[in-house]
């Protein structure tokens, strides 16, 4: 009896070793069900591309095969009374290995930390440690054809893989951004006073790339411009080292005497508009400008920041916060440093939602932010506008950008600024008669 005693401890100890490892198996396997499970689910009815819900089936398909694989657990670590067990345990062992390093790797492109990381990273180390454990169990002798399971496995990850690649990396880049963004005028018409003109406008906005696209901002501009006509020509030589002085442009017969904005309009498209492809936007406006202020030339500038829906959703703002009356709102130190006391601004955000569960899930929380300027001008600039608009994470909206974050936002989401053509116009020789 004395003899059996340490062969009877050593056997309930290997029984209890036995069944923690299958409870770690079973635990593993059933945990990673019901994570993809609901990324799949949800993305297989709420992605907002085509592409994405193809993602999400893949996912729930693969959820399936780790439920089967969890229910199979029980068989292998038991008695092991059916043939194929072991086959559908190392296949959801190794799906879960390819789902958790897929989604490290999508998490690591983002650069960003969520709660969802140490998800990943302790399920990447248990599958690493389940398929270790089956090894030493000798779960490759059981197989009925191990190559030819070996062989559909790769074959599986390698079309998971190509998937990917193809809905997160080639279409966007195959299908680029495409907007044609301009300005025009038609005739003046001089008032029957005879002392202003009406000037017609037309801003036109028409989304010709293949994918549709959300306004994030878009604004017009008048400038009107006041040259005086110089008989002696300006010697090149001596104009050039004053070239800055004159807007980087020379022109030898005229001087500019006067430039000042005439009319601005923030946003005649609301933000968080959506545009279909081959879809035109036109506005049409009125601008009154005097008649006798003899304007020789006037010129529309157009911008805006677009948004791609298949990269995201973007919400309406819910409000305009302003650097005036009761908001005060505040804006970085870094975009006012160079900008004249007094100047004011607008301020709006829109939240921004990723286009599927996978990514919602190893991405921060986004926001746009987007400033509106108005310096009150000097003696050496013009009052004017200038439009400030930032993607990034919900709370760094006051943080400075590099180029390089510029750049992945082109990148991540297809937020791009689109400038418009441009078109000149002359109130006086459009509305004066030729004098005898």
């Amino acid at each position: 009896m004395e003899n059996g005693t340490p062969q009877e401890t050593r056997r309930l100890a290997d029984g209890g070793r036995h069944k923690v490892r299958a409870g770690l198996m079973m635990a593993g396997l059933l945990t990673s069900a019901i994570v993809f499970g609901w990324i799949g689910g949800e993305d297989l009815s709420g992605a907002l591309t085509f592409t994405g819900r193809v993602t999400g089936g893949l996912l729930f398909l693969a959820s399936l095969t780790m439920f089967a694989a969890a229910a199979a657990s029980v068989d292998y670590w038991g008695g092991r009374r059916l043939k194929y067990s072991g086959t559908i345990l190392i296949l959801g062992t190794f799906v879960v290995l390819a789902a958790n390093l897929m989604m490290l790797i999508v998490q690591i492109q983002g650069r960003d930390i969520t709660p969802f990381l140490a998800c990943w990273l302790i399920l990447l180390v248990w599958s690493g440690w389940a398929f270790s454990e089956l090894c030493r169990q000798g779960i490759w002798r059981d197989l009925p054809h191990p190559r030819g399971l070996a062989a559909g496995v790769t074959v599986t990850a390698v079309a998971v893989a190509g998937n990917f690649v193809y809905t997160q990396m080639y279409l966007p880049h195959m299908s680029p951004t495409k907007i044609d963004l301009t300005t025009s005028f038609g005739k003046p018409r001089v008032h029957p006073k005879g002392d202003h003109v009406y000037l017609p406008l037309t801003i036109s906005f028409k989304n010709i790339g293949d994918v549709e696209i959300y306004v994030v901002y878009i604004m017009y501009s008048l400038w009107g411009v006041r040259d005086e006509y110089i008989a002696n020509p300006l010697i090149v030589a001596d104009s050039v080292p004053r070239l800055g002085d004159r807007g980087w442009q020379l022109n030898r017969f005229s001087t500019t005497k006067k430039h000042e904005l005439l009319s601005v309009n923030l946003n005649h498209i609301d933000p968080g508009t959506w545009v279909s492809p081959g879809e035109t936007l036109v506005t049409e406006k009125l601008v009154m400008l005097p008649r006798n202020d003899r304007l020789d030339v006037v010129k529309a500038n157009a911008e805006m920041y677009v948004v791609r829906t298949d990269k995201a959703k973007v919400h309406q703002p819910a409000k305009y916060d302003t650097s005036w009356g009761e908001d005060r709102a505040k804006a970085p130190p870094w975009l006012l440093k160079d900008q004249p006391k007094g100047t004011q601004f607008i301020r709006y955000d829109m939240p921004l939602k990723q286009p599927n569960k996978l990514l919602d899930l190893t991405r921060s929380p986004k926001q746009i932010t987007v400033w509106w300027f108005s310096p009150p001008g000097d003696d050496a600039f013009p009052a004017g506008t200038f439009v400030y608009s930032r993607l990034g994470t919900t709370g760094e909206e006051f943080q400075e950008e590099s180029a390089e974050g510029r750049y992945e936002q082109v990148d991540q989401y297809g937020f791009m600024w689109i400038v418009g053509t441009s078109d000149v116009t002359s109130i006086a020789t459009e509305t004066d008669a030729p004098s005898d």
